[in-house]
């Protein structure tokens, strides 16, 4: 029934236990786990600029930082169980609104999985949630954990 399922987390406590419920789907259906990190907290090249920061000294930074984010999540796949799945850790940059969506349709996923809360934001509380927005726009079925 589902071939690929997303889990996307921003990282925080919340946000992870989606991963919990994505290893037990992903284990009954036989389906590819990827889960999904974007940034938004990347430069773009006139502030690199602005801030005489290197292009260079930012991509390795970047790199640093994607590796980290990279451990974290293999490390929660490991703590529930579901290293032994077929997965992908991925990380894209953006906004978590657009990019979930955009990026769940571009891999083909047949499920997306995701907490009902993340990380507390003003923006969040004063914009709308981020799961909110995936559910109106996302083209396949949305299956959210409440924290």
């Amino acid at each position: 029934m589902f071939n690929t399922i997303v889990c996307p987390t921003d990282l925080s406590k919340a946000s992870l236990t989606a991963v919990k419920h994505a290893v037990i789907l992903s284990r009954t259906f036989h389906s590819k786990l990827i889960l999904l990190h974007i940034r938004e907290d990347f430069m773009n090249k006139d502030e690199m600029v602005m801030l005489r920061i290197s292009a260079e000294h930012m991509m390795e930074h970047m790199e640093k930082k994607a590796l980290e984010y990279k451990k974290t999540m293999e490390d929660e796949l490991i703590k529930v169980g579901g290293e032994d799945l077929p997965h992908e850790l991925l990380i894209r940059e953006g906004k978590p609104t657009k990019e979930i969506v955009s990026t769940s349709e571009e891999l083909g996923a047949d499920l997306i999985v995701i907490t009902t809360s993340g990380r507390d934001s003003l923006g969040e509380k004063l914009l709308g949630s981020t799961a909110e927005h995936i559910i109106r726009y996302s083209k396949v079925p949305v299956l959210t954990i409440r924290v």
